[in-house]
């Protein structure tokens, strides 16, 4: 074998363990950048408490987190989802059905979205977010178990899921 013919030879195989090296790093960074679906812990219980004022339900929501302020955060994602896909039921509330006609799953592109970027924030007035009494809160082995009174604006979510096209208006209905 000549010069060139070395050149060439170790010139492919250099090409192939660059071309190998290439694929590896574009699979790592596709698989760390592809992001897999939220996941929503389905793993509540809800109890509407009272109702308040403007069409709005105090909700008891008990939720399992890693720590306080995940299971804060949880707890206001879960009243909403509740809202939508369960209704509202318990304490001294008038019953109501769910918001939602179809299921998350139908519309999982859309929730997913919603529940993500934080919309669902909108429709909660308030929260016990510093006061949660201690009786609320349950220490297990995989974290906290913690009870978060959540004021949910129903009136102003049922409005929206009807505008957009993911509740029934019941004046479109008969």
């Amino acid at each position: 074998m000549d010069c060139c013919g070395i050149f060439l030879y170790v010139m492919n195989f250099n090409s192939m363990k660059k071309a190998i090296l290439f694929l590896s790093v574009a699979l790592v960074i596709c698989l760390i950048g592809c992001k897999s679906k939220p996941k929503f812990d389905y793993n509540y219980e809800m109890v509407c408490q009272y109702p308040g004022k403007n069409s709005s339900y105090f909700l008891k929501v008990f939720i399992y987190g890693k720590d306080e302020q995940d299971a804060i955060r949880k707890a206001k994602y879960s009243a909403v989802h509740g809202v939508l896909f369960k209704g509202v039921t318990g304490g001294k509330c008038e019953s109501k059905p769910a918001i939602c006609h179809k299921s998350y799953e139908e519309n999982a592109k859309f929730f997913d979205q919603f529940f993500t970027s934080g919309a669902y924030l909108k429709y909660v007035n308030a929260s016990n977010d510093y006061s949660i009494p201690a009786e609320d809160r349950v220490k297990t082995p995989n974290g906290l178990k913690i009870g978060v009174l959540v004021s949910i604006n129903y009136d102003a979510l049922k409005s929206e899921m009807e505008k957009l096209g993911y509740s029934l208006n019941i004046n479109n209905v008969f």
